[in-house]
């Protein structure tokens, strides 16, 4: 008895059983590194409030370095009565800089207002 050449439209072999298909898989590997944006720098912190009769306010922090844009620095802290205002922190560097914080207000008796931060 001779085996039909199709078995349900597969092919058959010459023992009658279906003829399997090959299938071959070809993986590979591709890495791509230089490639995606840096965050954003981050924000500096706000210098710390002066003591409620006497003291200085504390300077901003300066803004974190980027690859894109360059964090914000923070605002100096502001005196109460007597003293001076923190300065502003530095903006980020990147290739947008960030922006720069500015000086806290001088004591509303006696003292200076901070410096703005650089950008």
């Amino acid at each position: 008895m001779k085996p039909e050449p199709f078995l349900n439209g597969v092919p058959t072999r010459k023992d009658g059983l279906p003829e399997m298909p090959v299938i071959q898989t070809l993986t590979f590997q591709v890495t791509v590194s230089g490639f995606g944006t840096g965050g954003t720098g981050g924000t500096g912190g706000t210098g710390g409030k002066a003591g409620l009769v006497l003291g200085n306010g504390g300077a901003g922090g300066a803004g974190g370095e980027s690859i894109a844009a360059g964090g914000a620095g923070g605002t100096g802290g502001n005196s109460v009565l007597i003293g001076n205002g923190g300065n502003g922190g530095n903006g980020g560097t990147g290739p947008t800089p960030g922006s720069a914080g500015a000086g806290g207000t001088g004591g509303l008796l006696l003292g200076q207002d901070g410096i703005n931060g650089v950008p």
